[in-house]
C-alpha cells in the first residue's frame, strides 16, 4: 500500500467550463449577465476581471460557446503578428493577457503584413503641413530596441520587434476596424493596467470593465460537494468544512485537492473520511490559507 507522502502532488483536476456548471452567486453574477446578453453589447468589447482562480475563464468558455470566439493566450503575443491574430474572426478572447510578455519577437518576412493599409504608422499629410507622429505609434519616440526610424509612408514595419503595448495598441486598433467582438479576462481592469503609450492607455480606458469578486465560502462548498459527486466520492458536511478551512479560497485549490483525494482514495482503497482527509492535507503540499 502507498503510503501518502508518495503520492504525486498537484494533481489538476480537468476543469469544466459547461454553462450548467457553471455556479452562479452575488459575486459573479453581472459578469455572467453580460456574457449571456451578447451579441447586444452596447460595445463590442468587455473585460471580465478579478483574482486567478474566480472564474473568469469559465465565463469566458461559456461566451466561446455561445460566440464561437477565438482564445488568444500570452504566448500567442509572442508568436504571431496582430493582423494574424485577428484575421477571419469574428469574436476573440484575450485570457490572462495582462501583465504583457517581456518581448514579442520580430515576424520575419510577415512584418509587411503585420498591419492593415488603414491604420497609418505616420498620420497622412494635409496640403502643406508636415505630417504628425504620434508617441504610440512607430516612428519618432521609438524605443531604442525597435530598431531606426521607418520612412513615412512605408507598408511594413521597418523593424526587428515590436513592444508588448506597440502589439496591443495596434491589436486594438484592428479589432475595432474589422468590427471584431473582444472579451478580455485579467487582474485588473483595462483602465488599470501601467500602460505607457497615452494612446493605448486611452483606448483601454474605454473598454466595459466587470468585476469577479473571490468566490465566498458557500459556493466553493458546492463546487466541492459537486466535483466530489462527480469522482463517486462521498463527502460529509465536517469533512467539507475541515478542507474549506485550510486550503485557499479559489476554484483551483478546490480542484486541486479533490483530485488528490480522489487519487488516494483510488491507490489505497480506502473511502474519503475525515483521518484520511487529514491525513492527505497533512502531507501534500497544497496551497494552505494563511
Amino acid at each position: 500500500m502507498k503510503r501518502a507522502e508518495q503520492l504525486p502532488l498537484h494533481l489538476p483536476l480537468p476543469p469544466n467550463y459547461t454553462a450548467a456548471s457553471f455556479i452562479t452567486n452575488p459575486s459573479n453574477w453581472e459578469a455572467l449577465e453580460w456574457v449571456q446578453r451578447w451579441p447586444n453589447w452596447p460595445m463590442k468589447m468587455i473585460a471580465i476581471y478579478g483574482e486567478r482562480g474566480c472564474g473568469k475563464t469559465h465565463l469566458a468558455h461559456i461566451w466561446q460557446e455561445r460566440s464561437k470566439a477565438h482564445f488568444l493566450t500570452p504566448t500567442d503575443i509572442l508568436e504571431v503578428s496582430p493582423l494574424e491574430a485577428i484575421q477571419d474572426k469574428q469574436a476573440i478572447i484575450l485570457d490572462d493577457i495582462y501583465p504583457f510578455p517581456m518581448i514579442v519577437p520580430a515576424f520575419g518576412h510577415r512584418s509587411e503584413a503585420v498591419f492593415s493599409s488603414s491604420i497609418s504608422l505616420v498620420d497622412e499629410p494635409t496640403l502643406g503641413v508636415e505630417p504628425k507622429v504620434s508617441e504610440s505609434k512607430i516612428g519618432s519616440k521609438i524605443p531604442p530596441h525597435l530598431g531606426p526610424k521607418i520612412p513615412k509612408k512605408s507598408s511594413g514595419m521597418g523593424i526587428d520587434s515590436l513592444s508588448q503595448e506597440d502589439w496591443m495598441f495596434h491589436f486594438y486598433n484592428l479589432a475595432k476596424e474589422k468590427g471584431v467582438y473582444l472579451l478580455l479576462c485579467c487582474e485588473q481592469p483595462p483602465a488599470q493596467w501601467k500602460i505607457s503609450l497615452p494612446d493605448l492607455r486611452s483606448r483601454l480606458a474605454t473598454i466595459l470593465s466587470v468585476g469577479v469578486s473571490p468566490p465566498d465560502e458557500e459556493v466553493l462548498k458546492s463546487v466541492l460537494f459537486k466535483l466530489c459527486v462527480e469522482l463517486g466520492m462521498n463527502l460529509t458536511p465536517e469533512a467539507a468544512d475541515y478542507i474549506l478551512h485550510r486550503v485557499e479560497r479559489s476554484f483551483d485549490s478546490v480542484r486541486d485537492v479533490v483530485r488528490t483525494l480522489d487519487y488516494y482514495t483510488l491507490s489505497t482503497h480506502r473511502q474519503l473520511t475525515l483521518p484520511l482527509i487529514r491525513e492527505v492535507l497533512s502531507t501534500n503540499s497544497l496551497t494552505f490559507r494563511h
